[in-house]
């Protein structure tokens, strides 16, 4: 595996992105552990608590990944779709569902995180991207680690808005979520109760990506795209090819 895509820091990048989709992809471990380690070449962790999965790559980086639904998981389901907002401090809220879930593997996740000297990346694919947000606002607010970059994709909501204010003004110009064209997920749950964070990398139909685009821009671009349909576009393997593409 060529790491020297995570040695770029300077605003969005796209083989950082293919790169960190990549490790999305692997933290649903379809074939298995040891082949996300053939893949890798190196060290690769699994962490695993009542379905909440993450692997972590120990390379010349620390890549956490996290894992996204399952389809045939009810507690993945159950954590979708539980939209409680709950308070963590302060008047800020967050996605009662996914904190619960991220809790599970917090403390494996920390102690991970503060005995490595490496950069430290993190990254997921749908509630992957979501429990990655939760943990980069755990990590930088609450133990006061470092995260170098973080790259979702197809993440839903998860912060209410004075929180997700906080995290724009901590995390700004490390944080990219990767929306694929007409992929719904990305708009739940509801804009009135959860609010996005990080700067928007918009893969557009014709797998161009767009740092960032205005509302005219994507709501044309989906009607002239909505062949690609609002679950197909959510599958991961649209996302490796949206960031594949150059």
């Amino acid at each position: 595996m060529d790491w020297s895509p995570l040695e770029k820091v300077n605003g969005f990048c796209r083989k950082m992105a293919q790169m960190l989709a990549i490790a999305s992809d692997d933290a649903y471990c379809k074939d298995g552990i040891e082949s996300v380690r053939e893949r890798w070449d190196c060290e690769v962790d699994l962490i695993d608590n009542k379905g909440t999965q993450a692997i972590v790559i120990h390379g010349p980086c620390l890549i956490i990944a996290f894992r996204g639904t399952e389809p045939d998981d009810t507690k993945d389901w159950l954590s979708d779709l539980n939209v409680r907002k709950t308070e963590i401090e302060g008047g800020c809220y967050l996605h009662e569902g996914f904190l619960s879930s991220y809790r599970l593997i917090a403390a494996r996740i920390i102690e991970i995180c503060r005995n490595t000297d490496k950069d430290i990346f993190l990254t997921g694919h749908s509630l992957g991207g979501a429990l990655a947000n939760v943990a980069m606002w755990d990590l930088e607010t609450h133990r006061s680690i470092k995260i170098k970059r973080s790259y979702t994709f197809g993440a839903p909501r998860v912060f209410g808005r004075r929180a997700s204010r906080r995290v724009r003004n901590q995390l700004n110009g490390r944080q990219f979520r990767v929306v694929n064209r007409n992929d719904i997920v990305p708009r739940v749950p509801s804009l009135l109760r959860f609010q996005h964070t990080g700067a928007v990398a918009y893969i557009n139909r014709r797998n161009q990506i767009q740092i960032n685009p205005g509302f005219f821009y994507v709501a044309i671009d989906r009607i002239l795209g909505y062949r690609a349909n609002i679950i197909r576009s959510h599958f991961m393997k649209y996302y490796r090819q949206g960031t594949d593409s150059e």
